[in-house]
Formats: structure tokens, C-alpha cells, sequence
């Protein structure tokens, strides 16, 4: 697999790993695909794990016909998405304008700050308290 390049100067990059999500970027080329594909049947017969593809999808650039992107989703056997909303979460994607796509976070970190009394508390304290609660609410 070809994989991606976020400058001239850096590396390929083909995956990401994250827990148990799995992120894999290609050249949407028919070959880049049955690579793919061949790599996931190798990998649920290697490990005995049996791979949701429910819950996987492939997202293509918008220099892609969304046909193609279909055409090639359907070569994977994995359904075929015209944007990613969230993960994790979080937006995937943001623009320019971010601070309203992050007021849900910090309304929900408020909530639960409040109940404390940050008086009591350390400035270094008080910021371990606000970085419990950030891990607390992204699991």
C-alpha cells in the first residue's frame, strides 16, 4: 500500500493503530484495495479474530468520484461513507472555526468541575482534576 504523505519531506504513512480501531490509508487504486483486502483475511486467520465490517467504512478524498469510491468500497466489502461525522468523539473534521465544535467538551468538563471546590485545591492540583475528568469523559 502506497499510504500518505502530510508533507514532501515525510514519511509514508499506510496505518494507524488506536486501541481497537484500526486506521488504513491508500491510493484509491484497485490494487491498494485487494491489497487491503488480502491483508485483513490474512489477518483474521492468523489471529483468530473476525473483523466487523458493520462498523468499518471507507472514506476517499473529495479528488475521488464518489462512484469510484463505491465501486471500490464494494471491492473491500466494506460500506462506503460520504463523510466521517465524529470519532472518538471528536470531529474529524473542523475548518477554521473550531471553538464552537469544542463547546460540548467544555460545557461537559464544567459539569463536572463544578461540583468541586477548586478553593481547596493546588494550581497543580486543580489541573490534575481537569485532565482526570478530559480522560475520564473521552473513554
Amino acid at each position: 500500500m502506497t499510504g500518505i504523505q502530510c508533507n514532501r519531506a515525510g514519511p509514508n504513512i499506510s496505518y494507524l493503530f488506536f486501541a481497537d480501531d484500526s486506521l488504513l490509508f491508500s491510493l484509491a487504486i484497485e490494487i491498494d484495495c485487494k491489497t487491503i483486502s488480502v491483508v485483513l483475511d490474512d489477518y483474521a486467520k492468523e489471529f483468530g479474530h473476525v473483523i466487523n465490517f458493520n462498523k468499518s467504512s471507507i472514506y476517499v478524498s473529495k479528488a475521488i468520484k464518489r462512484s469510484e469510491g463505491r465501486a471500490l468500497a464494494d471491492m473491500v466489502g466494506i460500506k462506503f461513507v460520504e463523510c466521517h461525522e465524529q470519532y472518538l468523539g471528536l470531529p474529524c473534521f473542523s475548518g477554521r472555526k473550531k471553538k464552537h465544535l469544542f463547546v460540548d467538551i467544555r460545557d461537559r468538563v464544567w459539569n463536572k468541575i463544578k461540583g468541586w471546590y477548586f478553593k481547596l485545591f493546588s494550581a497543580s492540583g486543580n489541573e490534575d482534576l481537569v485532565k482526570a475528568i478530559l480522560q475520564v469523559i473521552s473513554t
